[in-house]
């Protein structure tokens, strides 16, 4: 049996105990988190269709993960990048390779870490706002199925967070600081989709497959003319982030640690 087999398992739960520990970034990130979801669970509540216009439940009841899921997007890349700006920082990197010389199964566990986090945190945010607006939205006389749209958009909460952890990770590890790596990921996730449409040329293409833009599909499964599928969406941002991650991986094995 490989020993990768017992040593990322092993790597995984030290990365658990290194992010439970670290105040700071327990602290920013239930900052960044309680905002998110105090938004929507206060639109939940105020779920009110417009009298005389037609109304999709399944749109309504799900506006509120939506808006969540985009501000705690926030949350998510500041988890991505903590990975490895903070060992980068105090220095523990050099402990962490010192540990596990093999520094790719360092980097896998570290992913790996953020993955399994990020599944979670978006299966219980979306499962704590639906338990609010899918009531609500009943409550005024439209029936929301919980078979189609529902799990499909709960499905793709859980997939598009721990993606987005990878990218910034992987960020993270190519230029280290954590001040560089927000930065680049706020102006990647937030900025460049909407200014990005307006380059010569390429502009509508670069708009509708750039990578953290085209992933969001999956969460927001938009109907407008000419946005990219929900699956090609995430299999671009899918291989946007591979491609990254191996760039990070050779950066990671020729850098020196400090």
């Amino acid at each position: 049996m490989s020993t990768a087999f017992i040593e990322i398992p092993r790597l995984v739960r030290a990365e658990f105990v290194k992010l439970r520990t670290v105040r700071s970034t327990v602290i920013t990130l239930i900052a960044l988190t309680v905002p998110a979801l105090a938004a929507g669970l206060f639109l939940a509540t105020r779920l009110d269709p417009e009298p005389g216009r037609p109304v999709n439940p399944e749109h309504l009841a799900l506006t509120p993960l939506v808006v969540a899921v985009f501000l705690v997007e926030l949350a998510v890349i500041m988890l991505g990048s903590t990975v490895l700006t903070s060992e980068y920082h105090s220095g523990m990197i050099r402990s962490s390779i010192t540990a596990m010389p093999r520094r790719g199964r360092l980097l896998a566990a570290k992913l790996l870490a953020v993955t399994l986090l990020s599944a979670g945190f978006g299966l219980l945010l979306s499962l704590v706002v639906l338990a609010v607006s899918v009531p609500a939205v009943q409550a005024e006389g439209f029936e929301v199925p919980l078979t189609g749209l529902v799990p499909a958009v709960v499905l793709g909460v859980v997939l598009y967070l721990p993606m987005l952890a990878v990218f910034s990770a992987a960020v993270a590890a190519v230029v280290r600081g954590s001040g560089a790596t927000f930065t680049i990921m706020l102006m990647s996730v937030f900025v460049l989709p909407n200014v990005i449409g307006f380059v010569p040329w390429a502009g509508d293409w670069l708009e509708r497959y750039w990578p953290p833009a085209a992933g969001f599909e999956v969460v927001l499964h938009s109907d407008k003319a000419g946005v990219v599928s929900p699956a090609l969406g995430y299999a671009v941002f899918a291989l946007a982030t591979a491609l990254l991650v191996a760039g990070a991986n050779q950066v990671l094995q020729r850098r020196a640690a400090v």
